[in-house]
């Protein structure tokens, strides 16, 4: 939803952020994060994305599912980058690469968005 209908899934977990079953799970307020920072990227709205995926990692803190940490690293750095701030995307995406096991999934992802905001 996020990718093909961003202005509604952003309404959508703003909406869920505001409930209180959200309010009560750190997690599930990471994951909502998650979505809103992809869907504000997808519509254009890059310093928003930023602060969602700013966010959800605030809430997470070290305690939050590594991947959940990971999907929040990599939507703030593609949100720099979409807001003119590529070096700085870079520089998230390298701090991330940098503490991913060799041959993981991790790095693989971080790898594939790195290339991408080096190369476009």
């Amino acid at each position: 939803l996020g990718f093909s209908e961003p202005r509604s899934a952003a309404q959508r977990a703003t909406e869920l952020l505001a409930g209180e079953a959200a309010a009560a799970d750190p997690v599930r307020q990471g994951r909502l994060q998650a979505i809103l920072a992809e869907a504000h990227r997808q519509g254009g709205r890059h310093v928003e994305a930023v602060a969602a995926a700013t966010r959800g990692l605030e809430l997470l803190g070290d305690a939050g599912p590594a991947d959940l940490r990971l999907r929040l690293g990599i939507a703030q750095a593609l949100a720099w980058h979409a807001d003119h701030q590529t070096s700085r995307g870079l520089e998230r995406l390298d701090s991330l690469l940098a503490a991913q096991p060799g041959g993981s999934l991790g790095e693989a992802c971080v790898r594939k968005d790195r290339g991408w905001l080096r190369f476009s």
